[in-house]
């Protein structure tokens, strides 16, 4: 080989493996920073890791390309609007909100910046977005579906005790996102022929107080409307229904899988996954109001037969041939 090929031939492999690592380092060298708005504790919440999960898998490595500015409410809900103008002042890329309460104190905190929402019912009605369509504003992401399984929940109850007749349904009456699974579960219940008896409590300091003054006369069961609150202490509410022989429903998988009887609806990881794919689009460059909202594709079953075991309670093996997940 003389030596003007061998020149030409160096040449050529300088620039064959210059240029990806180039282009390597110029991806690199761009840091986003998305805030994250929390109304709940994050510490209770490892579902939280699907949406950072989803993130990674795009690309994003916090720590390299990616600041994530946190913030928690942790159950106050009154601390959001703080905590909102917090993130705003940062000026970040994005910011996730977490349930209604958080994105309605983003949206009040910014017209601007995109918001990304997670674990939201029907933002439409609540007037987050104009459509699912076509969200107009600087809010988008994905949401749970405009109408909530509630009669399912409840025909599932009614599977496994067929002779229920009253049921108590514990719910936090400070949370807006709650009205609608809550007149959801009482025209179910209605229609099923069960009586409810309502126990919304007033913010999270009022919850187990709530719980222990309630009459439980006559009560077969509990039905739980998740919440930031409820879900930080799903823990106690499963526990104090343990120690009465009540049976309880669940909103979300991960309830019964903690302990609750049964659970139907959208899995936490998923929908915090799904939240990370919006952010990805908008950190690209797309606009909130050009990306649709999508509502959860899937419900999942959990029947927990550990807990059925220890309130002397048999499932009908139609029900666990249905289950996502049996808890053993």
């Amino acid at each position: 080989m003389t030596l003007q090929v061998r020149r030409l031939v160096m040449v050529l492999a300088l620039i064959f493996f210059a240029t990806p690592l180039n282009a390597s380092a110029q991806q690199a060298g761009k840091v986003h920073r998305i805030g994250f708005l929390f109304a709940g504790t994050i510490a209770q919440r490892p579902q939280i890791e699907g949406l950072f999960e989803r993130l990674r898998e795009l690309g994003y490595i916090e720590g390299q390309n990616l600041v994530v500015e946190r913030r928690e409410a942790k159950g106050q809900l009154d601390r959001l609007p703080v905590l909102a103008d917090e993130l705003v002042r940062l000026k970040p890329d994005a910011i996730v909100a977490v349930t209604t309460p958080a994105v309605v104190a983003v949206k009040k905190a910014t017209q601007t910046i995109p918001v990304v929402m997670v674990v939201v019912h029907d933002p439409v009605r609540l007037g987050l977005v104009e459509s699912l369509a076509r969200p107009e504003g600087n809010v988008t992401g994905p949401s749970l579906n405009s109408v909530d399984p509630a009669g399912k929940r409840l025909e599932l109850m009614k599977e496994v005790l067929p002779s229920l007749s009253r049921i108590a349904m514990f719910w936090n009456a400070r949370n807006p996102q709650n009205i609608p699974p809550m007149q959801a579960t009482e025209k179910a219940a209605r229609a099923l022929g069960l009586s409810v008896e309502p126990l919304g409590f007033d913010g999270r300091d009022r919850l187990l107080d709530t719980l222990a003054k309630a009459n439980w006369d006559r009560v077969g069961a509990l039905i739980v409307l998740s919440d930031a609150v409820t879900f930080d202490h799903r823990a106690e509410i499963v526990r104090f229904a343990a120690e009465r022989g009540l049976p309880s429903v669940h909103v979300f998988p991960e309830e019964a899988q903690g302990g609750g009887l049964l659970a139907y609806g959208a899995s936490l990881r998923d929908e915090y996954g799904r939240a990370g794919s919006y952010v990805d689009k908008i950190l690209k460059g797309a606009r909130p109001n050009s990306l649709p909202v999508e509502q959860t594709p899937k419900f999942d079953l959990v029947v927990n037969v550990k807990t059925a075991r220890a309130l002397g309670l048999s499932i009908p093996q139609s029900l666990l041939l249905r289950a996502d997940k049996v808890v053993q």
